[in-house]
């Protein structure tokens, strides 16, 4: 048969296919089919029992083994556990980007190539780990205490260290003394300035947390041990200062009573954010926090500052979250995204670690 024969017999095979779409298998009954093996164009021809198959080409590969693989599918799936902890805010929290989706997709993209870049480093340099977080062990679906990009933007403001943040649940944004009453509009402006915000800029609040004893969503038991991810959930809190024309000065004004802002200067609030000054030692400082955290741990936390444009469009700051405590697993994590499980023992599989008897014993 000469290869535009066999072209006109393709087509005429496909017409007698009842449309159905999408198009995945047909069996061809011909006596002209019997030899025709191999791919032609997204077409997979192959023998079957009774009928040459005529199946369409998937090129992907079900559970590749390759350690890049792994690595992407672990970096994936923390920062897809992160987008669903986190949805309400990063479904809007990247500058210059519309809609809820489009925000989402941002935020695993961006996650999961800093994901990814921390495993890798960790792969090749384990002794020298520039990431303190966990990752998403396979299976576990839940967000995790992780550095996660959570917003990004033009305005300027404070990026919290890891001696900024405490498993207590708060932040400190700032090392100088905050004033607790002003007087006037230059003194609200200079009350702001000292925690690098502004009149009328939106102060927002962000922490994972845990239960205090710390509940597991999954759990992963590796070539070295049993390692754990934890079962957690999202706070957040908010304030929107006043501008300087909405506070009034025809007294003193008090901007700090009781651990929290006053209404005096805040025009809107959800949570419940907290002050706490710490007056004096290493961790001195000014911080924010939220009052439902009780007893839970914050296992990561972080501060976001917006404003509105003079086009009116909302725009934030960069910020990144901070983890609390340390976590030591990212490379015993990675393992359980491989095909073949390593038990304690050595064995790849648990059943299958008998030794040789001696030849007729059991006979």
């Amino acid at each position: 048969m000469t290869f535009q024969n066999f072209m006109y017999f393709c087509a005429a095979v496909w017409l007698t296919i009842p449309i159905c779409y999408p198009i995945k298998m047909a069996k061809i009954h011909s006596s002209l089919a019997g030899n025709i093996r191999g791919r032609v164009g997204s077409t997979v021809f192959r023998k079957g029992q009774r009928a040459v198959i005529a199946a369409q080409y998937q090129p992907s590969v079900a559970n590749p083994r390759a350690l890049g693989q792994q690595i992407q599918r672990a970096a994936f799936a923390t920062a897809s556990g992160g987008a669903a902890g986190l949805a309400f805010i990063v479904n809007h929290s990247h500058e210059g980007i519309s809609g809820k989706r489009e925000n989402l997709q941002k935020f695993i993209k961006q996650n999961a190539a800093i994901f990814r870049a921390a495993i890798q480093q960790a792969v090749q340099d384990p002794e020298h780990v520039a990431y303190n977080g966990n990752i998403n062990l396979r299976g576990v679906t839940g967000i995790q205490p992780a550095p996660y990009l959570v917003s990004t933007g033009s305005v300027s403001f404070m990026q919290p260290t890891a001696n900024d943040v405490n498993s207590a649940g708060r932040v400190r944004i700032t090392t100088e003394t905050v004033p607790t009453t002003v007087a006037n509009a230059a003194e609200y402006e200079v009350f702001l300035a000292k925690m690098g915000l502004i009149p009328g800029d939106q102060l927002s609040v962000v922490f994972i947390c845990t239960a205090a004893n710390r509940p597991t969503s999954g759990m992963y038991q590796g070539s070295t041990g049993t390692y754990a991810d934890y079962a957690c959930h999202v706070l957040a809190s908010r304030v929107t200062f006043k501008t300087t024309s909405e506070v009034d000065f025809t007294s003193s004004v008090t901007t700090i009573a009781d651990g929290k802002f006053t209404d005096a200067i805040i025009k809107r609030a959800d949570g419940d954010m907290t002050v706490t000054v710490v007056s004096s030692g290493e961790l001195a400082g000014f911080y924010v926090g939220d009052g439902r955290i009780g007893d839970d741990i914050a296992e990561a936390g972080g501060v976001v500052r917006s404003q509105l444009d003079g086009n009116g469009k909302f725009i934030y700051s960069t910020s990144r979250l901070v983890c609390t405590g340390e976590y030591d697993y990212l490379l015993d994590g990675l393992e359980s995204y491989s095909n073949v499980t390593t038990m304690p023992d050595g064995s790849s599989r648990f059943l299958d670690n008998p030794e040789y008897a001696p030849f007729g014993v059991g006979e």
